[in-house]
């Protein structure tokens, strides 16, 4: 699939702190009922402060997201131009009218019932797309954790 090349070794030395990112969480929180994933998209310069602003841990979180705290990055985006492609990246995955993609590929397939996910997957296998890169949760939560 275009635009989800990355390996542990690549995203190992991907830093994350100052950069371009579109990212979605995931909480983590137990919650009964229809909505048992929980995920919020956002753009940022720094994930690891954006992610502890979410939790509570910093100053300057959204009051949309104290309900599902805590938070865990789900995936991040990266290798974007400039911020106006990382926020119109997240544009389009917020977006109602952006299609999820039908086919769920294996990395995905437990994920499937995010429709952010899906959203991202569909765009990401537009050209327009394909410079970018998905770096995902394992990879992710280790390296701001451990920084």
């Amino acid at each position: 699939m275009v635009g989800t090349k990355t390996s542990t070794a690549q995203s190992r030395r991907l830093r994350f702190g100052k950069g371009l990112y579109t990212y979605i969480l995931h909480s983590r929180k137990k919650t009964l009922g229809r909505r048992r994933h929980l995920t919020n998209t956002g753009y940022t310069v720094h994930l690891r402060n954006r992610l502890q602003q979410h939790n509570g841990l910093l100053a300057g979180g959204g009051k949309a997201t104290r309900s599902g705290r805590p938070w865990e990055v789900l995936l991040c985006v990266v290798g974007f131009n400039n911020a106006t492609e990382a926020r119109s990246l997240e544009g389009l995955i917020k977006s109602r009218k952006t299609p999820m993609c039908a086919k769920i590929d294996e990395r995905v397939k437990d994920y499937g019932e995010m429709r952010s996910v899906r959203k991202l997957f569909a765009l990401l296998s537009r050209a327009e797309w394909s410079h970018v890169c998905v770096v995902w949760h394992p990879d992710v939560n280790e390296t701001v954790v451990d920084e």
